[in-house]
């Protein structure tokens, strides 16, 4: 019979105590979300593609985001959500998301000014 060991894997820089944190704000509320690991990479591919439901893909969107925020930003994510009258907007979260996975994925979106310019046309 196979079995699976669950023995914890050295994250990176966790061996210096520096864990890659991504920061972004909601209103004036300094959030720090850490890289995701493998197996919530994997739930994240396999909770986003093709055959899922628009509810379940923005389910898995809060999910993911809550399971890699510090601790207290989490709690401050999760009463933001269930508040009657101050909850985070869908297009907001949908932003948090698309903003933390650029930057997990090390290719974060560059605003125009910042991109490199256009080459120039060698003629006909």
């Amino acid at each position: 019979m196979k079995e699976f060991s669950t023995a914890v894997e050295v994250v990176e820089g966790e061996e210096t105590g520096e864990e890659r944190q991504i920061k972004f704000k909601i209103d004036d509320r300094m959030m720090t979300a850490y890289p995701p690991t493998d197996s919530q990479m994997a739930f994240m591919l396999a909770t986003m593609g093709r055959g899922q439901t628009d509810e379940t893909r923005f389910g898995s969107m809060v999910t993911l985001i809550m399971n890699t925020l510090k601790e207290d930003d989490r709690d401050y994510f999760e009463s933001r959500q269930v508040s009657r009258n101050n909850s985070i907007p869908m297009p907001v979260i949908e932003g948090i998301f698309e903003y933390i996975i650029e930057e997990w994925s090390g290719n974060p979106t560059q605003s125009p000014s910042d991109s490199a310019p256009s080459l120039e046309s060698a003629g006909t």
